[in-house]
């Protein structure tokens, strides 16, 4: 009995085990969409090329976190960083909404993701009708994993945190100091803390 639980198990995490690289592969962005519209665009990234539909279904078999299986059978899933290589992470369903909303938005998914390699990682994912999304916290920086543009599910940039500066949203006063953030952290004439990005 013993053995073919084991071999169970076995046979469940080889079914579920995943290699990012059949699924993000790294890319030239001279081939992406130059017409569409783009939110982000850090100094620095990575473009990724995502088999949107293929991550997806293979994520939709992730575990629920509090069950067993979390533990003895978890997905494990690669994502890629923004230096060009890929990490392994156990992934399981973290749902966030209510099951009437749930029912109501099948194609909303959460997930949280732990290192695997290197334990020092932690990541949540989201996967919607508009595309992937992962913010991956390391030692190195938060990164992040977002679709290039609005315009296609299977384009994707890598990024760190401290290489987007979104100007846009900020105003800067004549002596350089940002006037949206001070108005922000006021409160009775004081600074509540210090500028964070």
């Amino acid at each position: 009995m013993l053995k073919s639980f084991t071999f169970l198990i076995l046979v469940l995490v080889s079914i579920i085990s995943v290699s990012a690289k059949d699924i993000f592969v790294f890319a030239n962005e001279q081939n992406f969409s130059k017409t569409a519209k783009r939110d982000i665009i850090p100094q620095r990234y990575k473009v990724i090329i995502l088999d949107f539909a293929s991550a997806k279904n293979i994520l939709s078999k992730a575990p629920l976190e509090q069950s067993v299986n979390a533990h003895a059978a978890p997905l494990i899933f690669e994502l890629p960083t923004p230096d060009g290589t890929f990490e392994k992470f156990e992934i399981v369903n973290t749902p966030i909404m209510a099951n009437e909303l749930a029912i109501q938005f099948p194609n909303i998914m959460t997930f949280g993701a732990q290192g695997i390699t290197n334990k020092a990682l932690h990541a949540k994912i989201d996967v919607t009708e508009v595309g992937f999304h992962a913010m991956v916290f390391s030692p190195d920086g938060v990164y992040f994993i977002d679709p290039y543009s609005r315009a296609n599910k299977n384009e994707y940039i890598c990024y760190y945190k401290k290489d987007y500066f979104n100007a846009a949203k900020t105003n800067f006063s004549e002596d350089g100091i940002m006037e949206d953030v001070i108005d922000n952290n006021l409160s009775n004439g004081r600074a509540k803390a210090g500028i964070c990005i």
